[in-house]
């Protein structure tokens, strides 16, 4: 018996008398992307979705996430620590072509409290509003590290012998 089915079926075919097999398939497991590392090629089907994310450490600053080039129409929904679904995306430029592009200020700031976390990761879909080919995906962010206190030298004010300054 052959079984056909793609990832958004649900089958239902008989096996053996009085015995039924049922099969779901869910989304297509997520794609983790690096650091600037371009994922190139991408193609989709109208209607078909492409999984993503992306894990950004606590010290990330300007996360963009980016779709270029191609044939096609490809839309890039994004959200923060969990898939995006239906209206619940934290960005979706939702451009004609294939040039769209989300960006984040401070990606691993809990925008409840303004809390640093550990690390944040970000959900990525490229949604085929029509069939697309060769597009490519990049998501980069910049690393800020503790910046040390370095001594300057020069005059004193009075009752202190060095001057201490420190990149903000």
């Amino acid at each position: 018996m052959k079984l056909e089915f793609n990832r958004h079926s649900i089958l239902t075919k008989p096996l053996l008398s009085g015995v039924m097999l049922i099969l779901f398939c869910a989304g297509a497991q997520a794609q983790e992307l690096a650091k600037a590392v371009a994922q190139t090629g991408l193609q989709a089907r109208t209607g078909q979705r492409l999984n993503f994310t992306v894990t950004v450490p606590a010290n990330a600053r300007d996360l963009l996430i980016k779709t270029s080039g191609g044939k096609g129409d490809v839309d890039l929904v994004v959200r923060k620590a969990q898939a995006p679904s239906g209206n619940e995306f934290d960005c979706r430029p939702y451009k004609a072509g294939n040039e769209e592009r989300c960006q984040f200020a401070d990606p691993a700031t809990n925008a409840a409290n303004d809390a640093v976390t550990q690390s944040t990761t970000y959900h990525i879909q490229l949604v085929a509003q029509s069939a697309f080919s060769q597009v490519s995906l990049v998501a980069d962010y910049r690393q800020t590290g503790s910046t040390p206190v370095v001594p300057l030298a020069g005059p004193t004010w009075s009752g202190f012998s060095t001057y201490y300054a420190s990149a903000i």
